[in-house]
């Protein structure tokens, strides 16, 4: 395995993270069961991966246009069905989108970039940075919000 089981977990665990904190902040009526915000999370570390080693791997056009294609179309497809369709089957597609922009940002900061340059370098702190706010953001949200929350 290139990453550490721990690399993964840290993943798992910030998907889960923002699922939970973003999604009790936008969707309050929604019930999370389930760890679908890591699950998101890993799945678009990938995407990290590829971009952090493009000169390392090998096809890595094909592989973001796979993982791309697979991940997009899974997203937008449960955008579809909660805005446009209007069914509220108890489901927390935020969580979905939190977990997935966190696998994203966290797997750029956690997991093994084999050569890293100056961009990436850059790359790696703009990532740091923005999911340290949004998650700083979610939890002032959390507490501030609370009581309208709670209605």
């Amino acid at each position: 395995m290139v990453h550490k089981w721990w690399r993964v977990v840290l993943v798992y665990l910030a998907g889960v993270l923002a699922g939970s904190l973003c999604s009790s902040v936008t969707d309050p009526d929604v019930n999370l069961a389930g760890g679908s915000g890591g699950v998101y999370a890993i799945l678009t570390a990938h995407i990290a991966t590829i971009l952090m080693n493009w000169r390392e791997m090998s096809f890595p056009c094909i592989q973001l246009f796979i993982y791309l294609t697979v991940i997009v179309g899974d997203l937008a497809m449960s955008v579809y069905q909660r805005c446009w369709l209007r069914r509220s089957n108890g489901v927390g597609y935020v969580a979905h989108l939190a977990g997935a922009l966190a696998g994203v940002l966290v797997g750029i900061w956690v997991l093994k970039n084999f050569r890293p340059t100056k961009k990436e370098t850059y790359l790696w702190w703009v990532a740091v940075f923005t999911f340290s706010v949004l998650m700083g953001a979610m939890v002032v949200l959390n507490f501030v919000y609370d009581t309208w929350l709670r209605k």
